[in-house]
């Protein structure tokens, strides 16, 4: 996976959606360092509403479908602050390779 791509979050998760690799790219853009984030769970980057909907789950399942899964929405900093940002997943064998870049800040 690409260490560090220009303004783009790159990360990895295991199979249960944890955090297992984090870049200074996702350091910038989440606001967690990676040791406050690994092994954490990616739903800490959704709001609460759209955990509840089942949306983060959601959409590794359909990465899992169909090998890649594209998505935008709004998503939560460390802070708290919401950004809007693209997520795409991508299904491999071991893990998720992950790419996620800020779209609009308001």
């Amino acid at each position: 996976m690409a260490d560090n791509v220009p303004g783009f979050a790159t990360f990895m998760l295991n199979p249960q959606g944890h955090v297992v690799s984090w870049n200074d790219g996702a350091r910038l853009l989440k606001g967690y360092t990676a040791d406050e984030i690994i092994g954490h769970s990616f739903e800490c980057f959704y709001s609460p509403e759209d955990v509840a909907l089942g949306k983060p789950k959601a959409m590794l399942e359909l990465a899992k479908q169909k090998g890649l899964h594209e998505d935008e929405g709004w998503r939560v900093r460390k802070d708290g602050s919401r950004f809007y940002a693209d997520f795409k997943p991508k299904s491999e064998p071991c893990c998720w390779l992950t790419m996620s870049r800020q779209i609009f800040m308001f």
